[in-house]
């Protein structure tokens, strides 16, 4: 009676013992499957540094004509996806306990959507968000509007892609259609009358109206 007691105990645990040991590994599948950070990115430690010339340079007309009245420029303006990621990486580093969460960025550009890729950390465990934004130009600004995002199977609603985004002069927020807009409008005579994304670059066309009498 006593040994079959013990076969009974033996066989109790060492069925828990595998079921155990199959919840893990499937746990652990499902995470590295869907969770787990594949894509290399750029660390957000990098040291980056933006040529500021360089920058003033993307934004010289290369059309321009004059009037008696006025003075219309064009300019068409291309960022690459490794100049963007710098300048979001420029952009965040400094954010109060942003290293804590985040490790690095890349921004890949195609078919007229770009897609951000973030490796983070969720109570310290890896774990790759993706979020797919498209863009265009509407009323002289540029507009881009988020498509959807995920961290594995599971989606991020636009109310918190948006909670930590905030407003200045250049850059204005419509949490209600998901879209984050650029605008010119604090330069008089100056709007971007087109926006593509394609072939690894954004590309703006800005336009310009200057009045020589006010």
């Amino acid at each position: 009676m006593v040994t079959k007691g013990l076969l009974k105990v033996k066989k109790f645990i060492g069925t828990i013992i595998s079921i155990i040991v199959i919840v893990s590994i499937i746990i652990g599948g499902t995470y590295y499957i869907y969770f787990y950070p594949k894509t290399e990115v750029k660390s957000i430690d990098s040291n980056v540094s933006i040529n500021q010339l360089e920058i003033v340079k993307k934004f010289i007309p290369n059309n321009a004509n004059f009037s008696l009245k006025n003075i219309s420029i064009d300019s068409d303006v291309k960022f690459s996806e490794e100049e963007i990621t710098d300048l979001v990486i420029m952009a965040i580093s400094d954010i109060e306990g942003i290293k804590e969460n985040i490790n690095g960025i890349l921004v890949d550009i195609e078919n007229n959507e770009i897609k951000l890729i973030v490796n983070a950390k969720y109570k310290f465990i890896p774990v790759e968000i993706n979020l797919m934004f498209d863009c265009r130009s509407k009323d002289g600004d540029a507009v881009l509007h988020y498509k959807k995002g995920n961290i594995g199977f599971i989606s991020i609603s636009k109310e918190k892609i948006f909670r930590g985004i905030k407003e200045d002069k250049w850059i204005k927020i419509d949490k209600e259609n998901g879209d984050i807009i650029v605008t010119l409008d604090t330069i008089d005579g100056l709007e971007i009358t087109n926006v593509k994304a394609e072939k690894d670059n954004i590309e703006l066309s800005i336009h310009g109206d200057i009045s020589l009498f006010k």
